[in-house]
């Protein structure tokens, strides 16, 4: 079958009951920076018996096997076919000023083709029942250590507080401040880390002639043309194109960078009526972190997620030539976000509900004095709709158009550690942390079909994860004991559209605040009746208040939306959780345990919710364990 140069074979097996598999495994062998492998699995039809499922005789397996249909050997009926192609390089980059040792980039690209034939004994459909389909991954990853290519750069400078101490300028002068400053800004990032993952998966039914083995390996990497006889082309195998038998070609651009890809669809056998689908699903990501002070922490994050699913009817004529119909997509993109929420009635950005509404309606005035039919005018004011919540709900509007709604907008957390070393407070605790974290997300929906697209739903969130969340661990020698304590308050918003509801906002917020205190004091000691008792005590208490409430603003009645922070839209409904619960134990040299505890739960509720209720438990439990006899 092949009359390529076969590099190193690593694997064969020609199994008795069907399977036949190979695999190459070779590091360098198209190019010094690719290691790559490829391996094929096939199952096979076994010679053993007839058509009628009878042992054939050793005599006919040989005449089976040996110079059959013009062939040497033949391996028999393939029914399944599996083809693995793995890349995977780390390009060494050029040592320019030295930047080889701060710049790591690794990339991989793998695809596995399927291919399986029920063997139909009817001719006129042999082929409409194969299938084919083909996943592929790309993934891309690039590391730049900033903080160590700043730190040969420039001279350290160190922090020891929230404040950066200022440099010595008695030797450098005013050049030298300038440049520890412009480090300290932008190069005292430990690391940035850059990654790009797509994931590929099509399936079709429907496909011409065998496996694509010899399309592959015997035609596409010599360069000639595959043949639709030997099964799918070479490059849907390598999952680069979504047809089985279509083309894949280079073609000149006069744009820069001068050259293209164009793709052909191909045949499909005559006269089927098929299914195809395809599914893309695509994500950018960047994240860094960096000391601020000592015990001080910020980690940044980018992320932008963008999905693609495509259902299409593929209809073929007497020559095969494919119509596609009943094209069915949906474009999903999630990424993250920055919006602020009102704080005292104060809005830095423009970013409420009334901004968004007040856009629309400037833009739906322009569209209603146009001279177009009604059609088009709706399809308009949803877009202009669509348009208003999205960009009036962001923080920055500084970049726009596509470009501006696919770049992922920051999100961070901040960690401080070391707040015990205080003075104020250094005698009586061992640790103190602060946390505070935020995360925002902007979501869309797109649905294409044969008559166009449009946006199906968008959905804006953002929280602080926490808002502010405090752990400390008190001195044992001060307090007698084991205490700790912690607090935590978050805080979530969402606001969302859909195409249900073209006049409507829908809004979800909800805050929880929870605080923990638990105290332990062990080994007591205590005299009673000549005996040495060891004695436990422990206490603990929970509180938690949790509010969640659901509300719409129309944008046809000002009445839901005007006010900023004052009017918060028209109650759904909502409910407000309370719960107190202390708790005491107690034990008395593994003697006596005795536990006691009080809980208060109530449930408040609002809008068209169900009614609130309240329940306070109060519990005792006390166990004596004695022992002895005769």
């Amino acid at each position: 079958y092949l009359d390529y140069p076969s590099p190193v074979l690593r694997e064969f097996d020609a199994v008795r009951q069907g399977q036949f598999s190979w695999k190459i495994t070779e590091g360098g062998f198209l190019n010094p920076l690719w290691d790559y492998s490829f391996s094929t699995t096939s199952t096979l039809v076994p010679f053993e018996l007839d058509a009628q499922g009878k042992q054939r005789t050793g005599s006919e397996i040989a005449r089976e096997l040996f110079f059959k249909d013009g062939k040497f050997f033949n391996f028999g009926q393939n029914t399944l076919h599996n083809q693995v192609v793995t890349l995977n390089s780390k390009p060494t980059i050029p040592n320019i000023f030295g930047m080889s040792r701060y710049v790591d980039i690794t990339a991989s690209y793998s695809a596995t083709y399927n291919w399986q034939d029920p063997l139909q004994p009817d001719p006129a459909i042999r082929d409409i029942v194969k299938n084919a389909s083909v996943n592929s991954n790309i993934r891309i990853n690039h590391s730049l250590k900033l903080k160590a290519l700043g730190d040969s750069w420039f001279s350290k400078t160190q922090l020891k507080g929230p404040i950066v101490t200022k440099a010595d300028t008695s030797s450098g002068g005013i050049l030298s401040s300038i440049g520890d400053l412009f480090k300290t800004i932008f190069l005292d990032w430990d690391k940035i880390d850059f990654s790009f993952t797509q994931t590929n998966s099509s399936i079709n039914p429907g496909v011409f002639g065998g496996n694509g083995f010899n399309n592959f390996w015997a035609r596409g990497f010599t360069g000639r043309s595959d043949l639709p006889e030997f099964g799918p082309s070479f490059p849907y195998q390598l999952g680069l194109i979504t047809n089985p038998h279509g083309k894949f070609s280079m073609v000149p651009s006069d744009r820069f960078p001068y050259f293209g890809f164009q793709t052909s669809v191909g045949n499909r056998p005559p006269n089927a009526v098929l299914q195809d689908n395809f599914r893309q699903q695509s994500t950018f990501e960047i994240k860094t972190s960096r000391r601020l002070w000592e015990g001080a922490t910020l980690d940044l994050t980018w992320k932008t997620d963008l999905g693609y699913n495509k259902n299409q009817t593929v209809i073929t004529d007497s020559n095969g030539v494919p119509k596609f119909t009943n094209i069915m997509a949906l474009n999903n993109l999630n990424r993250t976000f920055l919006t602020f929420p009102s704080i005292f009635g104060l809005n830095l950005f423009g970013n409420t509900i009334e901004d968004v509404v007040n856009d629309f309606n400037s833009k739906k005035a322009e569209i209603d004095a146009l001279p177009i039919d009604t059609m088009t005018k709706n399809a308009l004011i949803q877009d202009a709709l669509s348009n208003s919540f999205y960009e009036k709900l962001r923080a920055f509007k500084y970049i726009g158009g596509q470009a501006g709604k696919f770049l992922p907008s920051i999100n961070w957390a901040f960690r401080w550690e070391g707040l015990e070393k205080w003075e104020l407070w250094k005698d009586y605790l061992r640790r103190l942390a602060i946390d505070h974290n935020y995360q925002s997300s902007y979501q869309e929906t797109i649905q294409i079909t044969d008559l166009g697209k449009f946006i199906q739903n968008q959905l804006v969130q953002y929280g602080f994860q926490p808002l502010i969340g405090i752990t400390a661990t008190f001195d044992e020698k001060k307090f007698k004991g084991s205490l700790t304590a912690s607090l935590r308050w978050s805080t979530q918003r969402s606001f969302m559209i859909n195409t249900a509801a073209r006049s409507v906002i829908s809004s979800q917020s909800s805050n929880d605040i929870t605080t923990q205190v638990s105290y332990t004091m062990r080994g007591v000691d205590m005299a009673f009746l000549g005996l040495k008792l060891k004695n436990d005590l422990e206490l603990s208490f929970l509180g938690t208040y949790k509010s969640n409430k659901n509300t719409t603003y129309d944008i046809l009645n000002p009445q839901s939306y005007q006010g900023g922070n004052t009017n918060n839209g028209w109650t759904l409904n909502g409910n407000t959780q309370i719960i107190i619960e202390p708790r005491a134990r107690y034990s008395l040299s593994n003697i006596v345990n005795a536990s006691l505890f009080v809980r208060y739960e109530g449930t408040f509720t609002e809008g068209a919710a169900q009614p609130g209720y309240h329940t306070t438990q109060f519990g005792l439990d006390i166990r004596i364990a004695l022992s002895g006899g005769r």
